[in-house]
């Protein structure tokens, strides 16, 4: 018990207050953006340097080179896109997306995520599931220390989190006061100025 009571007493208040943001449905685009930019930076040389050689050696040597490296241009490099995009869109992260949810940051540098499921008394009219409703989905909390980066991201708050890097995109606007985000990336990880 002693050892508890010590432990509480070097837990410090990361933020001032409490930060709740309102419902939200982020969508898996923005996810598949972010892992688009982050491809393109880590991986893009691989693409680049097969048409770069081909094509220096089509101008230099054989013209029949240069066409190849058209053809890479035009269906290689848009098949391999087009597999990166189907991977990114099918990341645990892009379909959590997919259902509305709601965040608080706690004071202590923990996360909760409430994870709520679409529900239609009808089939053609769904409805969110309010906080009230008994059906809740499912509460994911990030434990504290746990957040390794809150950044700007476009219109979104990036949150990295776990040790497996995971992301969870947060729209701008679900935030009741637009210095919350600041707050934030203050607490959480590496100010960046917003893109």
């Amino acid at each position: 018990m002693l050892i508890f009571v010590a432990n509480m007493a070097n837990v410090k208040n990361i933020l001032e207050r409490e930060i709740t943001t309102e419902v939200f449905i982020t969508g898996c685009s923005p996810h598949a953006r972010v892992a688009a930019e982050r491809g393109v930076v880590r991986w893009g040389w691989v693409l680049l340097a097969p048409l770069i050689i081909t094509a220096i050696y089509g101008f230099a040597v054989d013209t029949r080179w240069l066409i190849l490296s058209v053809a890479i241009l035009l269906l290689i490099v848009p098949a391999v896109m087009l597999f990166g995009y189907i991977e990114a869109i099918s990341d645990t992260d892009a379909i959590e997306a997919l259902y509305p949810r709601k965040v608080v940051f706690r004071t202590d540098g923990s996360v909760l995520v409430s994870s709520m499921p679409l529900r239609s008394d009808n089939e053609e009219t769904p409805r969110i599931l309010q906080e009230t409703d008994a059906a809740i989905n499912k509460r994911c909390v990030i434990e504290p220390g746990e957040t390794t980066l809150a950044s700007y991201r476009g219109h979104y708050l990036e949150v990295r989190f776990g040790a497996d890097n995971r992301r969870m995109l947060i729209p701008l606007d679900a935030f009741d006061d637009p210095a919350e985000p600041t707050i934030l990336t203050e607490a959480f990880g590496k100010p960046a100025v917003n893109s």
